[in-house]
């Protein structure tokens, strides 16, 4: 498990989505859960790189079948 964070802007580098679909996804369990960096609700957020890489590899397994 890699144990790199990604930031907002690393993450929307590899999947070119808004906030808002993002969240949407995340929400219907489609996409990996983001992690804050503290208890206040404007904490930083950040997504486990491996959970991202999964998920896009998913993306492009999907596409082939």
């Amino acid at each position: 498990m890699s144990s790199k964070l990604l930031s907002w802007k690393q993450v929307r580098e590899r999947i070119p989505l808004s906030r808002t679909q993002v969240t949407r996804l995340e929400k219907a369990g489609k996409f990996p859960q983001r992690l804050r960096a503290g208890d206040h609700p404007n904490s930083r957020v950040m997504w486990p790189e491996d959970e991202i890489d999964a998920h896009v590899q998913k993306l492009l397994d999907k596409r082939g079948s």
